[in-house]
């Protein structure tokens, strides 16, 4: 389980920080995806042919499954290496005027 807490942890910061950047589309539909395409479909099959014992299994999937979506993103996204970009000479810039 300790694993799941660093699924979660990444997954948390890397949709903070794209939130922070004003792209709040693509974080909506991570996060409805994680609820109605992985959470509760996983939980329903977990209860229905596991037993039922092993539910709370559903987070941990889910914590995953957006973590790998959001690392997709921060790798694949053209908006986001245009952010990075800018980001990159804007620091250019702050060295410039310090020499």
């Amino acid at each position: 389980m300790l694993l799941s807490q660093w699924f979660f942890a990444i997954f948390n910061c890397i949709i903070s920080i794209v939130n922070g950047t004003g792209k709040v589309r693509y974080t909506t539909i991570v996060n409805i995806l994680m609820l109605w395409a992985v959470r509760i479909p996983s939980a329903y099959i977990i209860n229905r042919y596991f037993d039922g014992t092993w539910v709370m299994l559903c987070f941990p999937i889910s914590f995953s499954f957006g973590m790998f979506a959001m690392i997709g993103y921060y790798l694949f996204s053209p908006a986001w290496k245009e952010v990075m970009r800018m980001a990159e000479n804007k620091q250019n810039e702050g060295e410039q005027n310090l020499a």
